[in-house]
Parts: C-alpha cells; structure tokens; sequence
C-alpha cells in the first residue's frame, strides 16, 4: 500500500492526494471511465459497415476496418448477415450499453465526492479539535475560518474538475486507440496535432496555478482582516480608524477580485480557442492525406470520426483541466493547514 502510494505522489501529483482520502475507490471511477470510451468506440467503429452497406456496395468489408474488422468479422461467423438494419441494431446496443455504464459512473462519482468532502471536513475537524491551545492563541485565525469553509468548498469544486479532467483525458486515450487499430498512419498525424494543441495551452495552464496559488492566500488575509475588524470594531469606531480600515478592506478585495478575473480570462481563452483548433487540425490532416498521399476519404472516415472526438475530449480535458489549475491552490492551502493544526496538536488530550 505504501508503495503505491509514493508511486502515484511521484509520478501523478494531485492524483496521489484524492488517493490518499479515496484509496481504491479511485481505480473504480477509472475503469468505469475506460468502459464508456469502450463502448463509445465500439458504436462508433459500426459506422463503417454500415455507410458500405447503406451505399449500395453489397456487404460489409472487414478489412478496411484495420483492426477492428473482428466486429464485423464475428457477426459473420455467427451466421448473420450484416445489413443496414443489423448494424443499426448493434450501433443502438452498444450506445445504450454505454448510457447505462455512464450512468453508473456518473453516480458513483457524485458519491466519490461527497465522500472525499466528507473525510477532508473530518480530518479538519478532528485536527483543531486536538490542537493544543498555545498554537491556537498563536494562530491565524482568519487562516483557519478561511481553510476549514471557503477552502474547503473549493477543493470540492477542484475534485469535481479533476475527474471531469480524468475522463476527457482516459476518453482521448481510447479514441486514440481506435484510430490506430483502423488506420496507424493517419493515427499518427493527427496524434502530432493534438500534441502541438496541448503545447498552445501549458504556459496558460503554469499561469493558472500560480495565480490560484496568489488567491488563495489573498483569500486567508482577507479573512483575518475581517476578524480583526469585527473583533477590534469599538476601538476603531472610538479612534476614528474605521476608514482607513475600510481603504485596507478595499485594497484587499481589490486584489482578489483581480485574481479571479485573471482566472476567468485564462478560462475564456481556452473555451474559445477549443473548437477552432481542432478543426485546424483535421482539416491540415485531411488536407494532407488526401492530395499528397492520395488517400480517398471513405478509407480515413472512421479514424477521422475517431480523432474528432479524441480532440474533443482533448478540448474539454484542457478547460477541466485549467478549472481544476485555478482552484488547486486551494489544495495545496489546505493540505499546509493540515499539517500545521497536525504539528500543533496537544501530546495528551486534557494537558498541553
């Protein structure tokens, strides 16, 4: 157990930290996950023979489905015909298959999350009911109303992003797969384009994580100028220091609205530039095939039908993805506040 541990916080980062609350728990939501891109590419690949069959060629042919011509391959060799109605038949099957498993993951991710909240206000909970009052008194407590209800609220929202990132991203790797199975070429195009996209986008996801890491440390000042203003309001109304106060207040809010701002412009780039990209990328691949390698379209349809949704995927995993950056300070916030209520916890319950 120990092993695997400290090979996820090694080589996965965030994943090691939901690891660390959700244990198995994790490997489940991704093997539902690589069910539905399954299921979703199995459907999809049916469209093939069914276009052979719905344009008048006669029957289904196997091989030019690469790889994937043993679908076709084991309804003849089950004695069935492969006709339009029957491969509509299976198409429906097969989605209806991956409605129910989505349904199913997606639910079990709802309870994922509840639960993993559940366990991270726990273990708050329990820390500052054992920190020992000496730290206490020398605690920040604007910090510890901060961590314990708005920072927590936010690693709710990271996690939901997370894995909303982590099915996009287990979805790319399977309609990758497919495309490689039909056609390994033309596979390996597109691949180069979705790399140079994500290329485009790794200086906007380092610029989200750095200002998320700002506000949520902007966000913990705020809170401790609010309790002192509250704690110390008779004295400030008595010295007349009410509006400087307030210019301190206002320079704060200031600034957090700036950040949150800056997140959001980051977020709006990425929505925007999405779908142009991807289609840029087809279109190049298209482009190439057809008038330099001389590839007739029908054989690249289905890796094309394949790539559009693996760059889709792709698409909406980096917006996840930056959503999940822009809160992800929060987590690194509350992981320091643990450790901090952890090393300032009484030896023995009762004295200090």
């Amino acid at each position: 157990m120990k092993k695997i541990k400290s090979t996820l916080k090694s080589r996965f980062g965030h994943l090691a930290y939901f690891y660390s609350y959700l244990r198995e728990k994790v490997f489940i939501a991704i093997v539902l996950n690589i069910i539905v891109g399954f299921l979703d590419g199995l459907g999809l690949s049916m469209f093939l023979p069914l276009l052979q069959v719905a344009d008048g060629t006669g029957q289904a042919n196997a091989s030019s489905m690469g790889h994937l011509g043993f679908l076709v391959s084991f309804l003849q060799k089950a004695g069935l015909v492969v006709t339009m109605q029957l491969a509509l038949i299976v198409i429906v099957v097969f989605f209806v298959l991956k409605g129910v498993v989505y349904y199913i993951k997606g639910v079990y991710q709802v309870k994922l999350q509840q639960y993993f909240i559940r366990e991270i206000r726990l273990k708050s909970i329990q820390h500052l009911s054992n920190l020992s009052y000496t730290h206490f008194v020398k605690s920040d407590l604007g910090n510890i109303q901060n961590a314990l209800t708005g920072e927590v609220d936010k690693v709710s929202k990271a996690c939901q992003f997370y894995f909303q990132a982590f099915q996009h991203g287990v979805l790319v790797l399977v309609y990758i797969g497919f495309a490689f199975a039909v056609d390994w070429k033309f596979a390996i195009m597109v691949s180069i384009g979705g790399l140079f996209s994500d290329l485009v986008y790794r200086k906007i996801y380092k610029k989200t994580k750095e200002v998320s890491k700002k506000l949520s440390e902007d966000n913990g000042a705020f809170q401790g100028l609010i309790q002192e203003f509250v704690s110390c309001f008779k004295y400030l109304k008595a010295t007349a220091g009410i509006k400087q106060y307030q210019k301190k207040l206002i320079d704060q809010v200031d600034v957090i609205e700036k950040n949150n701002s800056r997140i959001g412009v980051l977020s709006v780039v990425l929505s925007a530039t999405r779908e142009p990209l991807s289609i840029i990328v087809v279109a190049v691949v298209i482009f190439l095939q057809t008038t330099i390698f001389h590839t007739y379209l029908t054989a690249i349809l289905i890796s094309l039908l394949f790539f559009y949704r693996a760059l889709g995927s792709l698409m909406q995993f980096q917006v996840s993805w930056n959503s999940f950056l822009g809160l992800a300070g929060s987590i690194e916030h509350l992981e320091a506040f643990s450790q901090e209520l952890a090393a300032g916890r009484e030896l023995y319950m009762g004295k200090e």
